[in-house]
């Protein structure tokens, strides 16, 4: 079992903001693929595809990416959207 295995396995994803602005479909692949998102943003497992190390570069920009862009654009427009939307919780509830 390979490494991405290990997170693409686990299905306990506890979504660190309310999910709200997504829709039922995203939702489903947030708490589905989130470990193993989570995984490859912060480095704990390495690309293995082209569309992994696509999924990274996009994701470390400042602009949202447009998720129809091919390789990797829908989970780093995801995950990117996600991000911001923690970060938008923490700001609110910092006021």
């Amino acid at each position: 079992m390979s490494d991405h295995d290990v997170y693409l396995e686990r299905r306990d994803f506890r979504p660190q903001s309310s999910l709200r602005i997504f829709d039922p479909d995203e939702r489903r692949d947030l708490k589905r693929y989130g470990h193993w998102l989570q995984a490859l943003a912060d480095g704990t497992i390495e690309p293995e595809s082209e569309d992994q190390e696509r999924f990274l570069e996009l994701i470390q920009k400042d602009e949202r990416p447009n998720p129809h862009d091919g390789k990797g654009a829908y989970f780093a427009d995801l995950w990117w959207r996600y991000q911001r939307r923690i970060e938008w919780e923490e700001s609110k509830a910092k006021r």
